[in-house]
């Protein structure tokens, strides 16, 4: 029936040498797992049938569900899922390659339990805590397998900010003269935890220096998202 293909040669023609008996050899199944019926058949002849069920082959590759988009150093909303496929697309779903590790990793800095055993050819990473810290940009997201050999699938994926955690002085004020507006005028930039803007943070940033002199102007601005 549709979704499987029986094969090698699947027809042949006997003479009286063969004293009616038909012997196939190097016949195959691929495609979709399922039952199907074999049919033999021969004209003018009553058929003959046999029913069979094909399991899976071999792994062959691995697919990768992982989040486009992530929020830096914060748990993934959705952690990154892993079938174990075979060459036709069917789910890997007994034997010791379906029960194999299967590991995470990423060109950007990963953290979390990034290694875990399938379970019936499948690896769902929730509750494992990845997360990835690093600056703003496009990275890569790997999922990789070692049996039957070492196979991989990669996603794209974007860090975007995460939450303020720091200040950090971006345009260094200069020309200290007294009693003399700076030359250059700090400006301070609100950051993640890898340095990162954080361009929605609102809220009050201030300004101040040691006893003995003091801050002419405005020390204290408050942020809002716009700014």
């Amino acid at each position: 029936g549709s979704g499987a293909t029986i094969t090698g040669t699947t027809s042949l023609t006997l003479s009286a040498s063969d004293e009616g008996v038909a012997t196939f050899s190097g016949l195959g199944l691929q495609g979709t797992i399922g039952d199907y019926t074999i049919t033999a058949a021969s004209n003018g002849l009553t058929s003959a049938t046999q029913d069979i069920t094909l399991s899976h082959g071999a792994a062959y590759s691995v697919v990768l569900t992982s989040p486009a988009t992530v929020t830096n150093d914060a748990v993934f909303g959705t952690q990154p899922s892993v079938e174990i496929l075979d060459q036709d697309g069917n789910r890997v779903t007994t034997g010791s390659q379906s029960t194999q590790t299967v590991t995470i990793t990423s060109t950007a800095t990963l953290t979390g339990t990034a290694s875990m055993n399938a379970v019936a050819g499948v690896a769902n990473f929730t509750g494992k805590g990845l997360k990835l810290t690093d600056t703003i940009d496009d990275y890569s997201i790997t999922a990789t397998i070692s049996s039957p050999s070492t196979i991989s699938d990669t996603n794209n994926i974007s860090i975007s900010f995460g939450s303020a955690t720091k200040l950090a002085i971006t345009t260094q004020a200069a020309g200290f003269v007294n009693r003399t507006n700076f030359t250059t005028q700090p400006v301070v930039t609100i950051q993640d935890v890898s340095g990162n803007t954080v361009p929605n943070f609102i809220g009050d940033v201030e300004l101040s220096i040691g006893s003995g002199a003091t801050i002419t102007g405005t020390t204290s601005l408050t942020l809002s998202a716009s700014d």
